[in-house]
């Protein structure tokens, strides 16, 4: 059988070091070869460099281990890993749409920025919608006409039905107006 011929287009310890330094950053050897293969100028194609890269990868996985553990404590050292710098890089991006006038993209840096701090809205009554929306109108106008009339005993001291519906009762709820639909 005849044997393959062997790759040598990374001979260089520089080319080793750099695919190890790559791997100590989690990339993939396909991702590694688009990046090295600018500097072996070979024409060699991208799978046959990645398939060696593979290669140095299982020779040197100790070290790889060590540097991607080093590479994953020093998350902090990433700057948009710190909440202040995307804030303030959202505050530029803000001031530039709006110096713009572009009220598209400044409401969008503003509620960014919202989202950043206080974290994502959830809209409520897109969750309330799903819940119901299995249910036919008649059933959804029945749950409604007996949560108007849970909430009238609550107002009225009847009570009862707060323990059977899961309904805490609050002081303000002795104040509160009914809306109903009626």
């Amino acid at each position: 059988m005849p044997r393959r011929k062997k790759s040598n287009h990374m001979v260089t310890n520089d080319i080793v070091n750099q695919i190890i330094a790559y791997s100590g950053e989690f990339k993939k050897p396909l991702q590694i070869a688009r990046l090295i293969q600018p500097l072996i100028s070979t024409t060699t194609p991208l799978k046959t460099i990645a398939r060696d890269i593979s290669n140095i990868v299982q020779k040197h996985k100790e070290r790889i281990n060590y540097l991607k553990e080093e590479y994953t404590k020093s998350i902090l050292e990433v700057p948009i890993a710190h909440k202040r710098v995307r804030l303030d890089r959202l505050e530029d991006l803000y001031d530039k749409a709006y110096a713009a006038d572009d009220l598209d993209a400044s409401n969008k840096m503003l509620r960014s920025a919202r989202e950043e701090v206080e974290g994502p809205k959830v809209n409520i009554n897109l969750l309330n919608m799903s819940f119901l929306g299995n249910l036919t109108d008649e059933q959804i106008a029945e749950r409604e006409k007996k949560v108007v009339e849970g909430i009238r005993a609550l107002t009225s001291g009847k009570g009862g039905t707060e323990k059977e519906e899961g309904v805490s009762v609050l002081p303000a709820t002795q104040q509160a107006e009914i809306i109903s639909s009626k």
